[in-house]
């Protein structure tokens, strides 16, 4: 009977444990809001035309705090989504 009951002690600490971790497991996949990407909504993106310089600059920013840009890739649709263009004259 001791022995069973020692078993029984030894098993429901083992479970306690297991239950333990699994909640440790849990607690460390669900990122904090401070941890995810920005949404569109946070991110601005403003395009200027420069006609002095006669190029078409492109200002990113992020409303998040403790985030960056470090690299911007620009494709020509993404400048102009419906098959746009910039043109500059010299005057």
């Amino acid at each position: 009977m001791v022995d069973l009951n020692k078993k029984k002690i030894e098993l429901m600490n083992k479970i306690e444990r297991i239950e333990e971790k699994k909640l440790a497991i849990e607690e460390n996949s669900m990122q904090p809001e401070s941890h995810k990407p920005p949404s569109k909504e946070e991110i601005i993106i403003v395009r200027n035309c420069n006609l002095e310089k006669k190029c078409v600059e492109l200002e990113v920013s992020v409303k998040k705090s403790g985030w960056c840009i470090r690299s911007v890739i620009l494709f020509s649709d993404g400048m102009f989504p419906k098959g746009g263009s910039f043109a500059v004259h010299p005057t």
